[in-house]
């Protein structure tokens, strides 16, 4: 009974504390817009949602594509904020219907803050980070590709500290693998000095359907 109340107390503390946050940024991002600073309103705002989508919608598993993609945007929109020209983005969907797929919570967005963090950060120049999304074959093709400082093809296996963490792509793996079993393949390649490129292919699901 102890640690139930215990367990049941961690969990009442995990929902104030971001509640709490969530009000500190809502009242910073209003004295802001009174200011009249505008790009510090939608960083503001944008951090919020980033956030909020991250936090309190952990128990949903599968979520739209275009509630995925949005986390996407709210996130490179802080960091083109934070590096300028440094960091640019291209999005390319294949037809709007692939935005209505259900793909798992927090796949594309992960993988998109790697290539920045870990492909793009550490270049001396400027880098770019493209997403392509399109149907094919009865399957949705998900590519997060950037021209960054590269993946050494070993690197996963290996869990080199050097280039783009293999933790993180670790864990997509895993979590593809708990969710599809055999029905899905994530493709990693990659030189380098000359960038990285991701494509997750899942099986085509929207609601109603079942995988």
């Amino acid at each position: 009974e102890l640690l139930a109340a215990r367990a049941q107390v961690k969990f009442l503390q995990a929902q104030i504390n971001p509640h709490f946050q969530f009000n500190i940024l809502a009242m910073l991002s209003v004295k802001a817009k009174l200011a009249g600073n505008e790009d510090l309103y939608r960083s503001l705002k944008a951090f919020s949602k980033l956030i909020q989508g991250k936090i309190f919608r952990d128990k949903e598993i599968k979520i739209p594509l275009s509630s995925e993609m949005e986390l996407v945007d709210f996130y490179l929109f802080l960091q083109k904020g934070r590096y300028q020209d440094k960091i640019s983005y291209h999005i390319r969907y294949g037809s709007e219907d692939v935005k209505d797929c259900l793909i798992p919570r927090l796949l594309i967005e992960p993988l998109v803050e790697n290539a920045v963090s870990h492909g793009l950060e550490p270049k001396s120049g400027p880098g770019t980070v493209s997403i392509e999304i399109f149907e094919k074959d009865a399957r949705l093709h998900i590519i997060v590709a950037d021209d960054g400082v590269g993946y050494a093809e070993n690197q996963e296996r290996e869990g080199e500290k050097e280039g783009h963490t293999a933790t993180g792509i670790a864990n997509t793996r895993r979590l593809l693998k708990i969710l599809y079993h055999d029905a899905f393949e994530m493709n990693i390649s990659g030189r380098r000095d000359e960038g990285t490129r991701v494509e997750v292919i899942l099986p085509i699901e929207k609601e109603g359907s079942h995988v």
